[in-house]
């Protein structure tokens, strides 16, 4: 399904989208039988202590942010393209009542096999409207990684409204991109290419920025946000640009998990502020944002 024929748009909305987009029916033979298969995009067949360390903090951080910024706990979730399930097992260990949904069981069954029993796998559309009839209804609904995947963000977010509870709170996570921080690169000739650009892998590019536009339309606020390390502030030194040399990539992934673990491991309360304060200023690989329905 591999396109060079494709175009990048900014919408009204601030967030940028690929036309000519394939049909789901299309994605879904694709990450069937690609994506998921083989160490294509975030996932690999074999991860160190350290990248568990590192999947594990994110986690930690926003449970602690749903704990101590907005009261809710060992509540009821909602894990919508959960992938390998690591998400899922955390907020399971800690007690919360777990499901996940995804086209493939293939990342969960590899990583966290105990979790199949809490997944549904196929269709996300179908899944959610099938939760819906159920009646079925989250208090935390969490969209990671998934909002750059689909190919209508917006009908996605439709769907997840319907099953958070009133009060509930929708945390979506997507990559940082076409921010002022990769304008900088480019400007100053750190970079020669859109390197964050992967069709059909992802179809929407958000920054923080866009992405409130986006939950703003929905009738939601952003209650907290907050990015992750920056591994793109490497790009600035020729010694550690790992696009203009593609053999740096390894050892700038090692650096940014073992300086995230440290960061993690010092404070957890600490390192949240520091990488609330770089989501402000659209610093960070990624962008994490909480959203809760608009008082009226």
């Amino acid at each position: 399904m591999k396109n060079k024929n494709f175009n990048i748009i900014k919408n009204k909305l601030g967030y940028y989208e690929a036309f000519p987009k394939p049909s789901n029916d299309e994605l879904k033979h694709y990450y069937n039988l690609k994506y998921y298969q083989n160490q294509s995009g975030n996932y690999r067949n074999e991860y160190t202590s350290d990248d568990y360390t590192f999947f594990k903090n994110k986690e930690i951080r926003k449970i602690h942010i749903l704990e101590n910024q907005l009261n809710i706990s060992k509540s009821s979730l909602l894990d919508v393209g959960c992938g390998e399930g690591f998400s899922l097992n955390h907020f399971h260990t800690l007690g919360w009542k777990v499901l996940g949904i995804d086209f493939s069981n293939y990342g969960i069954i590899k990583n966290n096999p105990e979790m199949e029993k809490f997944f549904i796998e196929g269709d996300l559309y179908e899944n959610m409207k099938q939760l819906q009839v159920q009646n079925k209804t989250f208090e935390v609904i969490t969209l990671n990684n998934l909002l750059e995947h689909v190919v209508d963000p917006d009908y996605t977010i439709d769907l997840a409204l319907e099953l958070l509870t009133s009060d509930g709170v929708l945390i979506i996570e997507v990559p940082n991109d076409f921010s002022n921080y990769q304008s900088f690169l480019k400007e100053n000739e750190f970079i020669n290419e859109d390197f964050w650009i992967a069709y059909p892998d992802h179809l929407s590019y958000f920054t923080k920025t866009s992405l409130n536009n986006l939950l703003s339309s929905k009738n939601m606020r952003e209650v907290f946000s907050l990015s992750d390390f920056p591994i793109d502030i490497f790009l600035s030194n020729t010694q550690s640009n790992y696009i203009l040399d593609k053999s740096k990539g390894k050892d700038a992934h090692k650096s940014r998990i073992l300086i995230d673990n440290f960061f993690n491991n010092e404070s957890i309360e600490k390192t949240i502020r520091l990488y609330e304060a770089m989501a402000q200023i659209g610093l960070g690989r990624q962008i994490i944002s909480f959203f809760k329905k608009k008082i009226k």
